[in-house]
């Protein structure tokens, strides 16, 4: 991966190691001249145990964001290529009360109702949740051969004060930090694994797929979801990803079986 300023290749061998290494690339007139290695990271003393399966540049250029397979979301200095903070996605939610959460936390789990149709219920205080459960390491992901571990998905609002990320380790959540305070915002809990986790180019929007027939939707104001017309829908109907328009005015779904494309809002 280079960095937003293209004077820097960041890379890592495989989700096996968890060294993070970082390249300066020297140029000249007729192009790159020299490569050196600059800086290395490692959560760890030893370089032996799992390690990263995501890295994602923040918009501002001042940090990276990784995931890494023991579930913790490192927040990197990008100019010195140090751990700054960690975010834990190992919460034992089945104990959440007013004196061991965040005071705005937010809780969202999708339902469904006879008269509204699929809708996010709002959990209050005290939180009532059932715990996490931890599938195995058997149970890989749908999109790829890994086994269901670490911090999959990471993706950073367009002003990086917000970052969505997914665990695998409880891969029906979608956990949304706050970045200036350090803290945890939202947990959205859905009803099938996640997909995929998009931010609009230009607004605090959140999008989610769950691979089933609904876009879900998070701002700052709540959140919401969107039944896919039964008119644009096929037998397997599954929405697999969403691609923003930069205008951040409307955006695309893929469906997965039938390959098809629809945009909304129309």
């Amino acid at each position: 991966m280079f960095s937003h300023d293209g004077n820097h290749l960041v890379v890592w061998e495989s989700p096996i190691k968890n060294n993070l290494q970082v390249y300066q690339l020297v140029f000249d007139k007729e192009g790159i001249q020299d490569i050196q290695l600059k800086h290395q990271y490692s959560p760890y003393e030893s370089t032996k145990g799992l390690g990263l399966r995501n890295l994602q540049m923040a918009p501002n250029k001042q940090f990276a964001l990784g995931g890494y397979c023991d579930g913790r979301l490192r927040l990197i200095n990008a100019l010195t290529w140090r751990e700054v903070f960690a975010f834990n996605h190992a919460a034992n939610f089945d104990e959440l009360d007013d004196n061991n959460s965040p005071p705005d936390l937010n809780i969202y789990v999708e339902s469904e109702s006879v008269e509204d149709g699929p809708l996010y219920e709002a959990v209050s205080k005290p939180f009532k949740i059932e715990k996490i459960t931890h599938p195995t390491a058997s149970q890989v992901q749908r999109d790829t051969d890994l086994p269901r571990v670490g911090v999959s998905k990471v993706a950073v609002s367009h002003d990086s004060t917000f970052v969505a990320s997914v665990c695998e380790q409880c891969p029906l959540y979608i956990w949304i930090w706050d970045l200036e305070k350090l803290t945890l915002n939202s947990v959205i809990m859905q009803k099938n694994p996640v997909d995929s986790v998009s931010w609009a180019p230009n607004s605090l929007n959140l999008n989610i797929c769950s691979a089933d027939s609904k876009i879900f939707l998070w701002s700052l104001r709540g959140a919401s979801v969107c039944q896919v017309p039964a008119m644009t829908q096929r037998e397997g109907f599954k929405v697999t990803e969403i691609m923003w328009n930069q205008n951040g005015k409307n955006f695309a779904a893929v469906e997965e079986n039938n390959g098809l494309v629809f945009v909304y809002p129309q």
